[in-house]
């Protein structure tokens, strides 16, 4: 069994300290995102920790003459101060953590720490997100874009949903005729959140470790002006590509979103498709057989901006939800 130590700050403690550091553990549990910026936010645990995302276990007050035992839902894990595991249960279970401070001459067990950790996904800005994690999520879409769901589902299982998928259904309840079901009305957020969601499990049943970022665009709407911020690095191309495709498609010609296809001779997968059979609203009129982008409406420049921090302050404190879309997505 190996045994692994670091008590670099024990020659420190005083006697009072080494008597507690005997008595009771103090533990430490984080990621390469929380070891220096721990969660914020007034969750109902203490401890939470992400599934398929390397974890560090420690014991912070380690004193010498001791090794630190670590198991989990009493499974034996590793000895040492400090280890490293990843969480694979479901989300929304607990885990239970265990360390014991044993005797290094004798093996008895001097005192133990138990701690229940709750699993779950988190959801970051995409700027803030390690290169490896906004990769994993790039890549994730670009199967999504181009994967048909019974294809994917026998690779991917059950989860798994293309991109038209979710055209369809956001087709189906924005675009009907009748009315738009997810707009203009209280259904706004309730009926994204659960979209989201079924986005984010289709991106997890291709990697299990990836969570959906969010893009916050109060930062272009704060830090850019309405000529620059469709030059934001979000628009890179190896993020999600130009916004400002002055091509004769209107579509990125660089990047993963180059010449991404809009499903053709729709009719046969969906009810509701444009003029031209294409994966789209009734009412647009577009023939491009692309993703398209354009800085023009009716040919004249766009001269506004996403929302601001205003807007979002004005969203909450509405007591009418069907006035969030409004204010969410007003622009300036």
């Amino acid at each position: 069994m190996s045994k692994s130590y670091d008590y670099s700050s024990s020659s420190s403690y005083s006697s009072i300290d080494y008597e507690r550091a005997k008595e009771t553990l103090d533990v430490s549990i984080y990621n390469e995102y929380t070891k220096d910026k721990p969660l914020e936010g007034d969750y109902p645990w203490e401890y939470i920790v992400e599934p398929y995302r390397k974890t560090t276990l420690c014991v912070t007050n380690a004193i010498e003459g001791y090794y630190y035992s670590w198991y989990v839902n009493d499974w034996h894990q590793e000895d040492g101060t400090n280890i490293t595991m990843l969480f694979l249960s479901p989300t929304g279970d607990y885990s239970t953590v265990k360390v014991y401070m044993i005797d290094s001459t004798t093996d008895v067990v001097q005192t133990s720490a138990e701690i229940n950790v709750m699993i779950k996904y988190v959801r970051r800005e995409i700027r803030s997100l390690i290169d490896q994690d906004r990769l994993a999520f790039f890549n994730a879409v670009s199967i999504m874009q181009r994967v048909p769901t019974s294809v994917g589902k026998k690779i991917y299982g059950d989860k798994y949903r293309s991109r038209d998928y979710f055209n369809r259904i956001h087709l189906y309840y924005g675009g009907n005729i009748t009315c738009d079901h997810w707009h203009q009305g209280p259904g706004f957020v309730t009926s994204h959140i659960t979209f989201s969601l079924l986005f984010e499990q289709s991106l997890q049943a291709i990697n299990p470790s990836i969570s959906l970022p969010y893009w916050d665009f109060t930062l272009e709407s704060t830090l850019y002006t309405p000529k620059t911020f469709r030059y934001s690095g979000v628009f890179s191309n190896d993020w999600f590509g130009d916004s400002v495709c002055s091509n004769e498609y209107h579509t990125p010609s660089e990047g993963r979103f180059a010449y991404v296809p809009v499903m053709e001779d729709a009719s046969k997968f969906s009810l509701l498709v444009n003029s031209y059979g294409l994966l789209r609203s009734p009412w647009n009129a577009d023939p491009t057989p692309y993703l398209t982008r354009s800085n023009d409406i009716y040919n004249w420049e766009n001269n506004l901006k996403p929302s601001g921090c205003s807007e979002y302050y004005n969203s909450l404190i509405m007591k009418v939800l069907s006035c969030c879309h409004v204010y969410s997505h007003c622009t300036h």
